[in-house]
């Protein structure tokens, strides 16, 4: 008689961790793995089955930053935030 291995989805694994950090003070819960490891794949899948929201962190990190760069206005010296030439800058 052959056995079967049945392995637990990335997507379980999460929502099983999800469990143990509900506990915790921060509730924070890391998902790391090389590109192309599924965690978006397995992030949607913890979306549709709980409803949590589904936030892409570099997108929001990226959209908050030109946000800040923005207000930052005259302030700010930065050539890539305030697309000042390098000319600009020295006089």
């Amino acid at each position: 008689m052959e056995k079967r291995v049945v392995t637990e989805s990335f997507a379980e694994r999460i929502l099983r961790k999800i469990e143990h950090v509900a506990g915790l003070y921060h509730r924070l819960l890391l998902v790391a793995a090389p590109a192309g490891g599924g965690k978006t794949a397995a992030l949607q899948e913890v979306h549709k089955r709980t409803g949590a929201p589904l936030i892409n962190v570099n997108r929001e990190l990226a959209r908050r930053m030109l946000a800040l760069s923005a207000r930052a206005g005259a302030s700010c010296a930065c050539p890539i935030c305030c697309k000042r030439s390098s000319a600009a800058q020295a006089a």
